[in-house]
């Protein structure tokens, strides 16, 4: 019977499962799993016939070095990886006894551990500086990693957080580091284990421990602080480049780039296509370099959701439409209704399990909330709501910095030339107003 990680533990402890055996439990998994892979590529056609120079016991690191080595340029990205995995997973039960014994001298400082772990703040701050040691230099994402991701999955808007955007940079990081991968940085970081116990770096060995067992655990959840980290260093240099390919172009138009640091690359180079040698100059840079395109599109998508978040929370009724300003329109939303084979009554009767009478419903919102923008939101009224979004900028909180973007980009919305009946942000507006004014009873009344 399999046991739950919060079951008790099938050893008596009295403990819960997670609190006791089930590391050693899951080490024990894994060294299996390991040493029937490491049979298997010593049995694998492609590597009992070793390359010309590399001999020795498949059984050992040192082979899987030579082998690496040997590899010619033209199969490396077929091979290399398997070569790097199985010297990971033998090294891995080479040292099989010293990181049993540096695990077993680890359990005595559990406590000690979980009061770490338990401050947040502390730990990171520890495992950030921890996983910034050159011991951890080969497992870091390069600048190029992840230029290969961001092609893939997309990228991130210029202005990224790593706790703002988690799921947006999982995706890049499962990109890069696939299962097998990372069951080779597992056997990699237990390695290091016995070291840095016998250095009595404790609490940093715990560190190193505790990211191996979520590594294992719950790839699909998390990545953990250490694959966060990773990537975090090939951010920073990914970045870099960006920026020296971005001062490079100032220069060359004759700003400083000192002087616009802080201001929006978007907003810099529409200002700057006003002259027609410079257009051109800025063509041909976003040609050559379309991640900054890519970058500011993310930058608006990201934007654009967080002002549509922000008209669904509570706080931002005061924006939306009045009911006297909706209450015309709910005989033509009744009628449209009316239209669509049954979509009224299961409205009325508050039943919409199918998908696809949630999307019809969405899509008679929206229209009908292009209509109403354009027939509603002529220049005072405007007027009146960006007048509202600036109060409630500034009641927001500091922290709230997602409420913030939102409102930013709901105010650009409301003060831009686009008109009313065309702006997608006043369109959700609207129809966001007529779902907040509790439609299901608005629609009886008139029925």
């Amino acid at each position: 019977m399999k046991v739950g990680r919060n079951d008790p533990c099938p050893c008596g402890s009295g403990k819960k499962y997670k609190r006791c055996c089930l590391e050693r439990d899951a080490a024990d998994a894994m060294r299996r799993a390991d040493a029937t892979r490491i049979e298997t590529a010593g049995d694998a056609p492609a590597f009992s016939a070793p390359f010309p120079g590399v001999d020795g016991d498949v059984t050992s690191p040192e082979y899987w070095e030579a082998l690496e080595r040997a590899i010619p340029k033209n199969m490396r990205s077929g091979f290399e990886p398997l070569a790097r995995q199985a010297k990971a997973l033998v090294e891995y039960e080479t040292r099989q006894d010293a990181i049993d014994a540096a695990c077993d001298e680890l359990e005595r400082y559990r406590e000690e551990y979980t009061r770490l772990a338990d401050d947040f703040d502390a730990c990171q701050a520890q495992s950030a500086a921890l996983f910034s040691e050159p011991a951890f230099s080969s497992f870091r994402l390069t600048a190029d990693d992840l230029q290969r991701a961001f092609e893939a999955v997309g990228y991130l808007p210029p202005d990224w957080q790593a706790d703002a955007l988690p799921d947006a940079i999982k995706k890049v990081i499962d990109h890069l580091v696939d299962p097998p991968r990372r069951k080779e940085i597992v056997s990699r970081l237990f390695c290091l284990l016995p070291d840095y116990v016998k250095q009595g770096r404790i609490m940093e060995a715990w560190i190193v421990r505790h990211n191996a067992f979520v590594l294992m655990d719950t790839p699909e959840k998390s990545c953990g602080s250490f694959l966060v980290q990773m990537f975090l260093h090939g951010m920073r240099d990914w970045q870099a480049r960006r920026d020296r390919e971005r001062d490079e172009l100032f220069e060359r138009l004759g700003i400083d780039p000192e002087a616009i640091r802080n201001r929006d690359f978007a907003d810099v180079l529409d200002q700057l296509t006003l002259d027609p040698a410079k257009e051109a100059e800025i063509a041909h840079f976003l040609q050559k370099h379309p991640e900054f395109g890519a970058m500011s599109d993310a930058a608006h998508r990201r934007n654009e959701s967080l002002a549509q978040h922000l008209l669904q929370r509570e706080d931002a009724i005061p924006l939306l439409l009045s009911f006297e300003e909706i209450r015309p329109w709910l005989d033509t939303l009744g009628e449209r209704l009316d239209k669509t084979g049954g979509l009224k009554k299961a409205v009325l009767d508050n039943a919409m399990p199918r998908k696809k009478d949630r999307e019809r419903l969405v899509n008679i919102l929206y229209e009908m909330g292009c209509e109403m923008a354009e027939a509603l939101f002529d220049g005072s009224r405007l007027q009146q709501l960006a007048e509202a979004v600036r109060r409630f900028r500034r009641g927001l909180d500091p922290s709230d910095h997602e409420g913030q973007v939102g409102a930013d980009f709901l105010l650009v919305a409301v003060t831009s030339a686009c008109p009313p009946g065309e702006s997608h942000l006043l369109a959700i507006l609207c129809a966001t107003s007529i779902m907040r004014a509790n439609l299901i009873e608005s629609l009886a009344a008139h029925a």
